[in-house]
C-alpha cells in the first residue's frame, strides 16, 4: 500500500521520526514564495524553510534586513521539505557544515520514496506502529501489543491540534506531521533512537550545485551513499545552452545538436537533462517547451 494512502498510520507512528520545526522567529523573505530565514544571535542568517514549484532553487548568499545586507551561513532542518519538485539547489560558498542540518535537503519527494520502500509491506496502521517502535526501540524493545495500542492513542490525541492548513494534498500533510515532533511530546531517548534512522533516509534526484571550494561540497561528499550528488559550478536546471537564462533558445539548442547527430552528455551539461532521466534527448526539448507554454 502506498505511503500516500496512510497518512492515518503516518499520524499515529512517523512522525516519531523527525525533530525540528520551522523557527518561530522566521522572517519572510523578500519574495514571500521563496523562502524564510531567522536571524542568528551573531547576526547571520540560517534559512528555516524554502517554498518553490520549481526544479531548480538558488539560496542567496546574502538577505536583506532592515536595509543591511545579512550572510547566509546555513540551512535548518527540512528547511527543503514541502518542495517535492526540487532537484538541483545552488549552495553559496558561505553556508558552512555547522549551521546546515543534517537533514536539511531532505524533499518531500525523498521522504515518501523512502517511506515507501520501508513500510511497502504495511497493511495496516498497526503494522506502521510496530515499525516505528522497533526504530526508535520502544521501552527497550520490551513492548507488548497493548503498549502499541496506548501509544497510537496518545499520539492520535496531540496530532489533533496541529495546523494542517498550508498544505496542499496528503503528502504535505504528511510532510507537516514529520515537522512538528516538537508538539508530539515524543521522549528524548525515542528521539535520539530515532536520529540515526533519519540520517539513512537515501535522496531523490537531489543535486547540491556550487563552486569547488563550498562547504557544502562536504557536506553532498558525506551523503553520496545516500544518493545526494555535487555538481562543481552552480546551473540552472534546462539552461541547456549555457547563457545563464532558462528560454526556448534551450529547446532549440538541444534539439538542433540531437538532430546533427551530435549527443549531449549529461555527465557533461547535466542542466541540458531538464526531465531528469539521466539522458539528454528530445524528450528534454519537449519538457522545456512544454514548461514555457505554461503546460507542465
Amino acid at each position: 500500500m502506498k505511503i500516500t494512502k496512510m497518512l492515518a498510520a503516518l499520524s499515529t507512528a512517523a512522525v516519531m521520526a523527525f525533530s525540528a520545526a520551522v523557527s518561530a522567529s522566521a522572517v519572510v523573505s523578500p519574495d514571500e514564495t521563496a523562502y524564510l530565514y531567522r536571524i542568528n544571535p551573531d547576526g547571520k542568517a540560517v534559512i528555516t524553510s524554502v517554498k518553490t514549484a520549481e526544479s531548480t532553487f538558488t539560496i542567496p548568499e546574502t538577505v536583506e534586513k532592515n536595509g543591511k545586507k545579512v550572510t547566509v551561513v546555513g540551512v535548518d532542518d527540512f528547511a527543503f521539505a514541502l518542495c517535492d519538485n526540487v532537484k538541483v539547489i545552488n549552495v553559496p560558498d558561505s553556508l558552512t557544515i555547522e549551521q546546515t542540518g543534517n537533514v536539511a535537503f531532505l524533499n518531500s519527494t525523498s521522504v515518501m520514496n523512502f517511506l515507501d520502500k520501508e513500510l511497502g509491506s504495511a497493511k495496516n496502521t498497526d503494522d506502521v506502529i510496530k515499525y516505528v517502535a522497533k526504530k526508535t526501540k520502544y521501552k527497550n524493545g520490551k513492548y507488548t501489543d497493548e503498549d502499541l495500542a496506548e501509544l497510537a492513542l496518545k499520539v492520535k490525541d496531540k496530532i489533533k491540534d496541529i495546523d494542517f492548513s498550508s498544505a496542499k494534498d496528503v503528502v504535505g500533510k504528511t510532510m507537516i506531521l514529520l515537522k512538528s515532533v516538537d508538539e508530539l511530546d515524543i521522549s528524548a531517548k525515542n528521539r535520539d533512537n530515532y536520529t540515526v534512522w533519519l540520517n539513512s533516509i537515501t535522496y531523490s534526484d537531489i543535486t547540491l550545485a556550487g563552486s569547488e571550494k563550498a562547504p557544502m561540497k562536504k557536506y553532498a561528499e558525506g551523503r553520496e551513499l545516500l544518493g545526494m550528488k555535487y555538481q562543481v559550478g552552480g546551473f540552472l536546471l534546462g539552461d541547456a545552452n549555457g547563457d545563464g537564462v532558462f528560454s526556448v533558445r534551450d529547446a532549440a539548442f538541444i534539439a538542433r545538436t540531437i538532430a546533427s547527430g551530435k549527443k549531449i552528455d549529461v555527465a557533461v551539461n547535466p542542466a541540458a537533462d531538464y526531465n531528469q532521466d539521466g539522458t539528454v534527448s528530445v524528450r528534454d526539448a519537449a519538457a522545456i517547451a512544454r514548461k514555457l507554454a505554461g503546460n507542465a
